[in-house]
């Protein structure tokens, strides 16, 4: 896919593409790079939520004590939360503002580029996936409603 966009540094929206451009500008200017965040720790991230989506959607079905222990969380808190949260990303929230495990460092962007297809190839290799993923696999597509509210509460 090919996007073309405007090169323009004024546009109308008070934080868009054109504000983004003059930021990367001025970042040029002072021969300073972009920074995004680390790809290895963003997957590392998903996975947690993919684990706590699965607790949330059964809590009896997953070990809430090791998840829990990955998070850094007391088991207690995190089974009250994951038994009281009607919604999936409220859920995930709290743990994201509460968890001290899940920070996300930020990488210099040419470093950030260096990384994301090695660990893309990393999982493609662990997982025999890639863009036609098979049920179950890895995917980027859209979460579903089921990931949002849980199926007792629709």
């Amino acid at each position: 896919m090919q996007v073309r966009t405007s090169a323009r540094r004024q546009g109308r929206a008070e934080v868009g593409l054109s504000w983004q451009l003059r930021e990367w500008q001025h970042l040029s200017q002072q021969q300073r790079e972009p920074q995004a965040e680390n790809p290895a720790y963003l997957a590392a991230q998903w996975r947690v939520r993919r684990q706590l989506r699965a607790l949330w959607a059964d809590p009896t079905a997953g070990d809430c004590g090791a998840l829990a222990a990955r998070l850094q969380l007391p088991a207690a808190a995190l089974r009250a939360r994951v038994r009281g949260t009607p919604a999936l990303g409220e859920l995930w929230e709290w743990v994201r503002a509460t968890s001290p495990a899940l920070p996300v460092p930020l990488l210099p962007l040419s470093q950030a580029l260096r990384e994301l297809p090695r660990l893309i190839q990393r999982l493609i290799q662990r997982h025999g996936c890639g863009p036609a993923a098979p049920a179950g696999g890895l995917s980027a597509a859209p979460a579903g409603r089921a990931d949002t509210v849980r199926a007792a509460d629709r």
